[in-house]
């Protein structure tokens, strides 16, 4: 089968090699709640498979939360400490009252509230 046609199992053939296609429906399958496995029609997991893929998440969140230590900056503190804010974080044009078409002669505001741009 080509991808991209409505018949292709999307998830494993997408994202992973083809050796790994096994472990990663099994992944699915032990993550998923059995009455969704039900409705969809999915089976169950590999008992053997469903119990070592719990016991790897669970060491994963433990010693990320007990053993590894924690990151010395944060994302945002990271991003920042990049110094390129000027091109990301550019003011953006103020429309000119001239330019406003909310403005009958162009030149002078409005009553307040007549205008959403100039208040």
């Amino acid at each position: 089968m080509r991808r991209n046609q409505p018949n292709d199992r999307c998830s494993n053939e997408a994202c992973l090699p083809r050796p790994l296609w096994g472990i990663g429906r099994q992944l699915v399958l032990t993550v998923q709640a059995p009455h969704i496995r039900r409705l969809h029609g999915m089976g169950d997991p590999h008992p053997v498979a469903a119990w070592l893929i719990k016991r790897a998440l669970f060491m994963k969140v433990w010693m990320a939360e007990h053993v590894l230590p924690d990151p010395k900056q944060h994302a945002p503190q990271r991003a920042r400490a990049h110094n390129d804010t000027l091109k990301q974080h550019r003011e953006p044009p103020l429309v000119e009252v001239a330019q406003c078409p909310f403005h009958a002669d162009g030149k002078t505001l409005p009553a307040s509230g007549a205008c959403p741009f100039h208040h």
